[in-house]
């Protein structure tokens, strides 16, 4: 049981790893939003100059009170750890300009979002983000794949972000990053029968 605890609290931090890197060196360089509270953290930072790590706590703190009432309080621990453990990892990360092509950021930040995820999902737990709002609407239409809903969650959030920014380009490189993102966190998060499983615990 310890072992199982520490190993889902290591999954956890290096998901709040990537998934800031994905964000402060990736993403924020071209504004890019893939859907997922860091997307729109992204937007909302764009529009009203507030740093992105405030954004996303105090978007993911009510979809974490949700996922307690819904998921149970095993997820709702692990979740509240990632949500803590993601804002203050990425107020740590230095700006780094790793890329300096939109599409290889688009790709690698995709990667890295992908694998977050899929990591808090082997731990049976969430980023706080759209992820929570999936799990929450795979609960209710069991019969959607999973997949399915992220796609359709995030897109309507690469949609808004088109619109807010008036650039075509975001929206296209948004998307692409949201087409690395669904199977990697597929692959990361349910790769093994054994973790489809597990998923199915709390959705």
């Amino acid at each position: 049981m310890l072992k199982k605890t520490l190993a889902d609290i290591a999954r956890i931090a290096l998901s709040a790893v990537l998934i800031s890197v994905a964000v402060k060196d990736f993403f924020h360089t071209y504004n890019l939003a893939p859907g997922g509270t860091t997307g729109l953290a992204i937007i909302l930072s764009y529009m009203t100059g507030v740093p992105v790590q405030y954004i996303t706590l105090s978007v993911s703190v009510p979809l974490l009170l949700l996922a307690v009432f819904f998921l149970g309080k095993s997820f709702g621990a692990k979740t509240l750890l990632s949500v803590l453990l993601t804002p203050a990892v990425m107020g740590l990360i230095p700006y780094v300009d790793i890329s300096r092509s939109i599409l290889l950021s688009a790709v690698l930040g995709g990667l890295c979002v992908g694998g977050g995820i899929g990591l808090c999902f082997r731990s049976q737990a969430a980023t706080g983000g759209t992820d929570t709002i999936s799990l929450l609407l795979h609960r209710v239409f069991p019969r959607i794949p999973l997949r399915v809903i992220m796609f359709g969650v995030d897109g309507i959030i690469i949609l808004f972000s088109g619109l807010i920014t008036r650039d075509i380009k975001v929206s296209v490189f948004s998307l692409i990053s949201l087409l690395v993102i669904v199977p990697t966190v597929n692959w990361v998060g349910g790769q093994k029968e054994e973790q489809k499983k597990n998923s199915e615990n709390f959705v």
